[in-house]
């Protein structure tokens, strides 16, 4: 089953699969398994979440056990994990990694099940946010799926629990409910992917189908599947959204 693919800058197609990383290798047609150096070591997880190629060319392999960052011309590798026997401050919040990006500055976001981390690539370390309750500032929930960024270089943050911006002029988070109460229920709020398109909208995939989102006139358009009419999209939880 494959969770995660990506083309790299140098064309080189890496595929992320529960079982392991593979290479597409064209002569063979066939996907390969990418085989690491005995002095590089293991990556910390054989099953791979997500993948990111930062544009210093290095690779960042999510997993269930921790981030692995690879560089894919040397073959050296290095690992990020929470190792919860010891008492560090500036390690990353969780194991599980769910959504790698980076930001227009250079800035690396890694999204966790439970927290977000800005890498400081200077001192090799994270700095970690979570949902606070005494404070309306934090972000929305701790469990975060997606992460994207837009052209005004805002950082938008897809959590448990809506959708989320961090303002880097102001250093806070904003809120928005994606799917606000509807016929007299709360829908589920779960934002599963970000796209940021050239006009500055945002498409965000949702259980409740796809919300086009315009943060200049701060308003919703829902898109969502109707049997009604068969050029409506074909289902509403939506887990990917991208440019093709």
């Amino acid at each position: 089953q494959v969770s995660s693919m990506l083309a790299d800058d140098s064309g080189r197609i890496w595929v992320g699969m529960i079982d392991g990383l593979y290479r597409f290798c064209p002569e063979m047609g066939d996907l390969v398994p990418h085989s690491l150096s005995e002095q590089s070591g293991s990556l910390l997880h054989y099953s791979i979440t997500v993948l990111y190629q930062t544009r210093d060319g290095m690779l960042w392999i999510g997993t269930p056990r921790g981030l692995n960052r690879l560089d894919p011309d040397r073959g050296t590798l290095k690992l990020f994990r929470n190792e919860r026997t010891k008492a560090k401050d500036n390690i990353i919040s969780s194991n599980f990694i769910t959504a790698i990006h980076q930001d227009a500055s250079g800035t690396l976001w890694i999204g966790t099940s439970w927290g977000l981390n800005r890498y400081h690539q200077k001192n090799d370390n994270f700095q970690c946010y979570f949902h606070q309750a005494d404070r309306r500032d934090s972000l929305s929930h701790s469990a975060i799926h997606s992460l994207a960024s837009d052209r005004s270089g805002n950082v938008w943050i897809g959590t448990r629990n809506g959708l989320n911006c961090w303002e880097k002029a102001r250093g806070r988070f904003t809120h928005y409910l994606t799917n606000p109460v509807h016929d007299g229920r709360s829908l589920n709020d779960t934002v599963w992917a970000i796209h940021a398109d050239s006009n500055g909208r945002l498409w965000i995939g949702t259980f409740e189908g796809i919300r086009l989102f315009d943060p200049l006139k701060d308003r919703f358009i829902s898109i969502r599947h109707d049997e009604c009419d068969p050029k409506s999209i074909s289902q509403n939880d939506i887990r990917i959204v991208d440019k093709r």
